[in-house]
């Protein structure tokens, strides 16, 4: 367990501080880009929330399922909450109306 919290707060080397920071700035860099993305592929000339078109490419679906099942694998509780999140998209947005309207 020191170990771990160890390697956690960087003390063990240099080496391990960079990797730390490096972690970091890339969960930063994810939440940056999911971002621009949206913003780059968003219904153009509408007050409304929206979903961004569909890919041209129909295959790619097939890339986007095979990465959900790898990372559901690799770690369960990230298989759990895409699960949940997925459950709940269509509880909600599928069933609430308002929500429907938002989306369009």
């Amino acid at each position: 367990m020191a170990a771990g919290t160890s390697l956690h707060q960087g003390d063990l080397s240099l080496v391990n501080k960079i990797a730390n920071v490096i972690f970091c700035l890339a969960f930063i860099l994810v939440s940056i880009t999911g971002v621009v993305m949206w913003w780059m592929r968003r219904p153009k000339g509408k007050n409304v929330l929206g979903v961004p078109p569909r890919f041209e490419s129909a295959g790619i679906w097939k890339t986007g399922l095979f990465t959900l099942v790898a990372i559901s694998l690799a770690f369960p509780m990230a298989g759990a909450s895409i699960v949940l999140a997925l459950v709940l998209d269509w509880l909600l947005f599928n069933r609430v109306e308002r929500l429907k309207l938002a989306l369009r």
